[in-house]
């Protein structure tokens, strides 16, 4: 519901924080836990780094598993 929404946008996440290439590899330069909370929570940040994307993420995308090789 509302609170729900508004909850989240008071709560990080991660997010791309600079343009990752298709295959690219997350890293701490290019992965932030900012807000608002519409992407992973910010403890799943060790499981993603060292990972590579499985598309092209613009700057600015809220992480989520879908964008995350596995």
């Amino acid at each position: 519901g509302a609170a729900e929404t508004r909850s989240l946008q008071y709560r990080r996440s991660l997010y791309v924080v600079a343009d990752i290439p298709a295959g690219g590899l997350f890293t701490p330069a290019n992965l932030r836990a900012i807000r608002p909370g519409f992407g992973l929570p910010p403890g799943e940040v060790d499981k993603v780094l060292g990972r590579r994307a499985t598309r092209a993420l613009a700057r600015g995308t809220p992480l989520d598993w879908s964008m995350v090789e596995a």
